[in-house]
């Protein structure tokens, strides 16, 4: 039998510009969408359905409250919406989305789909790294709370699943470990990248014009990433070297937290947040960066790690989770501890003051990263769907 329709339910909208979660989705889209799957796409907007060339989007409205209650409210009402759609043949539910089916379904999985859950960070071992990191009164300890009504969630929905995807190895050990799914039920295929957009621009050894050497965060402005680490690494790195200059990429709770640092520190002027940017101009930072740092207390797997490297930049990342998978060690980058601030600030001098070591291990990154297209690694998915649906229909019918 071969795959038909494949129905998507993910909270963020891949159209926008986007986080990993949504990267991940928009490429799966355009990936089935080639292979002739017809896609309906189930996520957060104004409400409404539309059809577009790769796919059919409806829109799901939710109320202006604080996450994760929303994206909460989000998996009950399209709970309801995939009670009454027509039949696919597989049913993908990712990252804060899984409760969906479970509202659809609430006693039993459905008799009518394949249903995969996705799982990209594992939001129970998320909670676990914040919490041996930060204090638990902090604003990052108080914020890292709202993931235990997540893990809870994506405990049962992975628990209820026909069959579990993840991004790493890694990520599937943690799901075994934190959620008590048997491995065999885990399937592992990684994200990937662009490799047409993500391309490495021509930079001379020496540093930028100016002398500055420009360190690269992009990503969500919470405490998993360990950006508040990183703004204090970068402060002890430039006492040592003052011509560095940092910028964030990105938005999140933790913002007006790194801002009062940077005034404390002292580093209004060599700090700089851009917010939200669009993808064009992550592209355009990347190329122009000389560092990219990604010190996540945990990661699923590292999409920005990827995408860096594909662009020819060395990365300085935490030497855990699913990292590992992507940043080969004194290859393409340098890799510390998770947390080590000390740590942290040495890798980053002992690439700033070598231009000929950005330059080696960023060439080995670009290479590196050209294995990691969308295409290699999401062509395990259609196969695996058609087996789950071969067996799903056997067992109906010996039932």
């Amino acid at each position: 039998m071969s795959i038909r329709q494949i129905v998507i339910v993910c909270f963020e909208d891949p159209r926008r510009v986007s986080g990993g979660v949504q990267r991940r989705v928009a490429a799966e889209i355009e990936y089935f969408s080639k292979c002739g799957v017809g896609v309906t796409v189930i996520t957060e907007g104004l409400g409404g359905t539309r059809n577009e060339e790769s796919a059919q989007f409806i829109t799901i409205p939710t109320p202006g409250v604080i996450y994760p209650l929303r994206s909460l409210i989000f998996a009950a009402r399209a709970g309801q919406l995939l009670r009454h759609l027509p039949q696919g043949d597989v049913i993908e539910a990712h990252h804060d989305a899984g409760g969906a089916v479970l509202f659809a379904f609430p006693f039993r999985r459905s008799d009518r789909n394949v249903f995969v859950e996705v799982v990209h960070g594992v939001f129970r071992d998320e909670f676990a790294a914040i919490r041996q990191h930060e204090k638990s009164f902090s604003r990052a300890g108080l914020v890292a709370s709202g993931l235990l009504p997540l893990s809870v969630m994506e405990q049962a929905a992975a628990h209820r699943a026909t069959a579990v995807v993840t991004v790493s190895q890694y990520s599937a050990g943690q799901i075994v470990r934190h959620y008590g799914v048997p491995r065999s039920r885990i399937h592992v295929i990684s994200n990937g990248i662009s490799a047409e957009s993500y391309t490495p621009m021509a930079r001379p050894v020496s540093k930028n014009a100016n002398g500055a050497t420009f360190l690269l965060y992009v990503g969500r402005l919470n405490a998993r990433k360990g950006v508040l680490q990183l703004l204090q690494a970068f402060a002890l790195a430039r006492h040592s070297y003052p011509s560095l200059q940092l910028k964030f990429v990105g938005d999140g709770p933790l913002a007006p937290n790194l801002w009062e640092m940077c005034v404390h520190l002292g580093l209004e002027g060599v700090v700089e947040f851009l917010g939200i940017v669009t993808d064009k101009e992550v592209l355009k930072a990347y190329q122009s960066a000389d560092i990219v740092c990604i010190p996540s207390l945990q990661e699923g797997q590292g999409i920005v790690a990827l995408e860096a490297q594909a662009c020819g930049v060395p990365v300085v990342a935490s030497r855990a989770t699913g990292l590992l998978e992507v940043v080969r060690d004194r290859q393409t980058g340098l890799l510390v501890p998770p947390g080590d601030i000390q740590a942290l600030s040495e890798a980053i001098l002992e690439l700033a003051r070598s231009p000929l070591l950005r330059q080696e291990l960023g060439h080995n990154a670009a290479r590196w990263a050209r294995s990691f297209t969308w295409e290699n690694m999401l062509s395990p998915c259609l196969p695996l769907y058609e087996k789950l649906s071969i067996s799903a229909l056997e067992t109906q019918q010996s039932n």
